[in-house]
């Protein structure tokens, strides 16, 4: 495998179910520094996934943008970004609770009826198909966290939706490290060392594994799930707008600079998810079976795709980014900047009307398989 992504885009709106392990994709550049595009094969439609009762099962995986965090509706208990303390989430009538956290911790960082599975529930409760929901998701989730400990949950689901890797890539320590005094590394490079991912040393790059643990994660979800099940993946919102302005960070204001090589890291971090899906989709490292289907869904900005742009790294490299209008800062953000109250956790995490967005993509997906 290459280190370059191939050229692969996420749906920005749910369309049809597409057969086999096969993700409704569309071309946009794969990799921060080419501007290819290549359209994805097309594919028959898949079997709809059907239930006796005709209730499909649903089951919500992943990290912190999955478990609710940044939402109004529950409040999570303090805890510094990224950590994996102990923490539920609470609302007045509203359910929520904790589950095995990463690296079985036992402890699970969520605020659930913040979450957007529970609010894309919301919006198909007056409609077909009717659902089942659990949400499995928790805060400060790696790749190797939801395999182990959140994957088990979703055997035999209809449905699964899933936003996972951010934490992996590092995206809170490099988001505070980019907008501090010590500068914004540039990590979108194939030989860039990210964080928290395990090389075993093989001869591939980070990103490599990083798109290799994440096409794995994708078969064993798939390969679990019911007959005719489907498996939603979720890109990451573009955190800047491109004029921020005076936007207060914590760390001092944002400039246009930092807000791009920001904005160039997630770029290469969905451009990952996006081939991953695709690898599957291809049978790269497995095949999986062919009545279950995978599908991209593009939260990168209230559009999807951004318009593309590109960002000049310390080196003089080119590389691939975007811009979000409705980023931090921006109007009607779709995520919020630095918060110092109690909920400090919530900095630089999707907003009510992120959360919203989400649940507007996924559920128009769950409703095309009725």
């Amino acid at each position: 495998m290459t280190s370059t992504p191939r050229s692969t885009e996420p749906t920005s709106r749910p369309t049809e179910p597409a057969a086999g392990a096969a993700g409704t994709v569309a071309g946009q550049p794969g990799a921060p520094d080419t501007a290819d595009t290549a359209d994805a094969p097309e594919t028959p439609g898949a079997p709809e996934a059907t239930r006796p009762d005709g209730v499909l099962r649903w089951v919500a995986l992943g990290d912190s943008f999955s478990a609710g965090q940044g939402g109004s509706r529950s409040t999570t208990a303090a805890a510094p970004i990224g950590d994996r303390g102990p923490a539920t989430g609470s609302a007045t009538g509203s359910a929520t609770g904790s589950a095995t956290g990463p690296a079985g911790s036992g402890r699970c960082l969520r605020a659930e009826p913040d979450s957007y599975a529970r609010r894309a529930e919301g919006l198909l409760a007056a409609s077909a198909p009717a659902v089942e929901l659990s949400v499995a998701a928790c805060g400060g989730a790696l790749i190797a966290d939801v395999l182990e400990q959140q994957a088990p949950q979703a055997q035999g689901a209809d449905v699964v939706t899933l936003t996972v890797g951010g934490n992996d890539a590092g995206f809170f320590e490099l988001t505070s490290r980019c907008l501090g005094r010590d500068g914004c590394p540039d990590l979108t490079a194939d030989e860039a060392q990210l964080p928290l991912v395990a090389n075993p040393g093989d001869g591939r790059s980070d990103w490599d594994v990083l798109r290799d643990d994440l096409s794995g994660l994708y078969r064993t979800i798939l390969d679990g799930m019911a007959p005719g099940g489907r498996l939603l993946v979720l890109t990451y919102p573009l955190p800047f707008p491109e004029r921020p302005g005076a936007c207060p960070t914590g760390f001092g204001f944002v400039n246009g600079e930092q807000a791009g090589l920001v904005n160039a890291i997630i770029t290469r971090l969905d451009a990952t998810i996006v081939a991953a899906a695709e690898d599957v989709r291809a049978g790269i490292g497995g095949e999986t079976a062919s009545d279950r289907a995978i599908e991209v869904l593009d939260w990168r900005t209230p559009q999807g795709a951004p318009e593309p742009s590109t960002v000049r790294t310390d080196d003089g490299r080119e590389v691939a980014s975007g811009w979000n209008p409705a980023g931090i800062c921006g109007v009607e953000p779709m995520l919020n900047g630095l918060r110092f109250d109690a909920e400090v956790g919530d900095s630089f995490h999707p907003s009510d009307r992120g959360l919203d967005l989400a649940a507007e993509l996924v559920a128009g997906a769950v409703r095309a398989m009725g």
